[in-house]
């Protein structure tokens, strides 16, 4: 069996990539986004989220790549073009017929939310043991930790934690975040998608 985790960048998908790998230890799990999306002949499991959180979490990665020093100096419009947004992909990737799709809302603190998921869309049970143990290893806390261990959003571990992976998860950060400046290039772009998703 041949699993491809392929959600929209900053939507969760690691999470739900180290759950993956936890549940089914002896199959290949690759974790993509969907401009290097490979799909051939895998299962494909997918996440989404607000795209303006979205877009939001990947200004604050830029910044903490070093490469501008406060978020009125981030250019907005670069940021839309070259994070890997390649949502007209993903709508392609979804569009398979038993593609399960986790909204990062409905599982951001809620890994239940998942196990059900995995359970359902593989046929199988999980021992709550099992999911006690996942649930721990990959934490929000413990998940905090490995990438404080970490210099920059630059380096990366075994689990595809990025240093300064993990800032503010609660969905509707983006209303407190970006400058006045930003609001109308993010609004033309996410706009669409946000009413084609429901949100």
């Amino acid at each position: 069996m041949h699993i491809e985790m392929c959600g929209i960048p900053r939507s969760g998908s690691t999470l739900v990539w180290q759950i993956l790998c936890a549940v089914f230890p002896d199959q290949e799990i690759l974790k993509t986004h969907p401009d290097c999306f490979i799909g051939k002949g895998a299962i494909i499991v997918s996440t989404i989220r607000d795209p303006y959180d979205v877009v939001a979490s990947a200004v604050r990665v830029r910044l903490s790549r070093g490469q501008k020093k406060e978020i009125e100096d981030i250019d907005v419009e670069i940021v839309l073009e070259k994070t890997g947004f390649d949502f007209d992909l993903l709508k392609e990737i979804l569009k398979g017929p038993s593609t399960p799709v986790l909204r990062y809302e409905n599982f951001y603190n809620n890994y239940d939310f998942i196990y059900r998921m995995i359970e359902i869309y593989f046929d199988i049970k999980i021992p709550g043991i099992v999911k006690k143990f996942i649930t721990e290893k990959f934490s929000l806390k413990n998940n905090q930790i490995r990438a404080d261990a970490l210099e920059n959003f630059n380096q990366v571990d075994e689990y595809h934690i990025h240093g300064d992976h993990i800032g503010y998860v609660i969905p509707g950060y983006w209303n407190y975040y970006f400058c006045e400046k930003h609001i109308q290039s993010i609004k033309t772009f996410c706009d669409p998608l946000r009413k084609e998703w429901g949100y």
